[in-house]
């Protein structure tokens, strides 16, 4: 099974960002030692034919540029001296600014080494979220060196209103864009309902206008198995965490993802969660009522760290966002209908096309 190692090299970070959810930071860092020690675990487990995925994490990562490329170079000698039959590949998700000079060139040499930009859109929609950030970040370097890798959007509530301008600017700038409402924040407002709504309309006629341009990720829901699992106990799991997925703090100890670590969450909610159960597939009796009895629930985007973090339950989904996950499902249904009726989806098989088109259908029918 392929398996994701992802190694907090530091708790710093030189932006302050409106949304940021690690509230403890205390200026840790990880050790080199603790880092090969890390790395050592994944040669023994990972074997012959898995990938293995080092995720370097922050903070922001690239203020510990030395410890990234002495941790890589560990990670290639195993490899060459055969003690990690595993596949491998490296990845960072960082907010840009560092990505110049000796660290643009490294990663040249360095093709199996993945970054994910953190943007939030244009020149002021970046600044209002992210530190006023946008001129230190190098966006021809990223969409020429990882042109499949979509750009990093989070949602605010002061960014909301403007989602379509920020979400076209990024794929004006040649990228795809994977975006969520940021976790944490208050989203109970019943404006931010009808802004969600008029952005997703100004979107959905942008992509039908031009079809050739992969929808941001808000409309690029997975709705074939909607209402498909009646008879099922359980339910697919969103993402990898506590399974898949193994975090580590700068100390060395493991967490299910980032968010269960104690600079999210806090030192007592962190070490309550080392006795969380993750399930492979979850018992849909363990979701929330209004999940489990929710048409979506197979394919409705939620992440369990965040879940934890407010309520201590990594399946309660936070009711305001719930709405607004309901709104963005129904916007998906209708988007996907008027692109079949504009013959844009031909180059789907058809099974797939009908089980789109079916949960489309329910989707409308109870969502509207």
């Amino acid at each position: 099974m392929d398996q994701t190692y992802t190694l907090t090299l530091t708790e710093n970070c030189n932006l302050s960002c409106v949304y940021c959810y690690e509230h403890n930071r205390n200026g840790r860092t990880m050790s080199i030692e603790v880092g090969k020690e890390i790395l050592d675990d994944a040669f023994e487990t990972v074997g012959c034919g898995d990938i293995l995925t080092v995720d370097f994490f922050g903070g922001e990562p690239f203020i510990e540029f030395e410890k990234i490329k002495a941790l890589v170079a560990y990670v290639k000698k195993a490899a060459s001296e055969k003690r990690l039959l595993a596949d491998y590949r490296f990845f960072a998700t960082t907010n840009g600014t560092l990505i110049h000079g000796d660290i643009q060139d490294w990663l040249c040499d360095n093709p199996n080494f993945y970054l994910g930009l953190s943007l939030d859109g244009n020149r002021n929609m970046q600044n209002i979220n992210r530190s006023g950030s946008f001129d230190r970040i190098d966006l021809d370097f990223f969409s020429t060196m990882y042109p499949e890798q979509p750009v990093k959007m989070t949602i605010s509530s002061e960014t909301l209103p403007y989602l379509a301008t920020r979400v076209k600017f990024c794929h004006e700038k040649g990228f795809e864009v994977s975006c969520n409402l940021a976790y944490g924040m208050d989203w109970s407002n019943k404006l931010h309902l009808e802004e969600l709504e008029q952005q997703l309309d100004i979107l959905i006629e942008f992509y039908l206008k031009y079809p050739s341009i992969k929808p941001c990720s808000l409309l690029n829901r997975n709705i074939t198995v909607v209402g498909s699992n009646k008879n099922k106990s359980t339910i697919q799991r969103w993402c990898g965490s506590g399974t898949a997925m193994r975090t580590f703090d700068c100390d060395g100890s493991q967490y299910p993802c980032q968010f269960f670590m104690p600079i999210s969450c806090g030192k007592e909610k962190s070490e309550a969660s080392k006795t969380i159960c993750f399930y492979k597939d979850i018992p849909i009796s363990l979701l929330d009522e209004k999940c489990r009895n929710c048409i979506v629930k197979e394919c409705c985007p939620t992440c369990y760290g965040s879940n934890y973090v407010e309520s201590g339950n990594i399946y309660h989904k936070d009711d305001a966002q719930c709405i607004l996950e309901k709104k963005t499902f129904f916007e998906n249904a209708c988007f996907l209908l008027r692109r079949w009726e504009r013959g844009q989806l031909s180059n789907v098989p058809e099974n797939e096309l009908l089980a789109m088109l079916i949960g489309a259908k329910r989707i409308i029918e109870e969502f509207q």
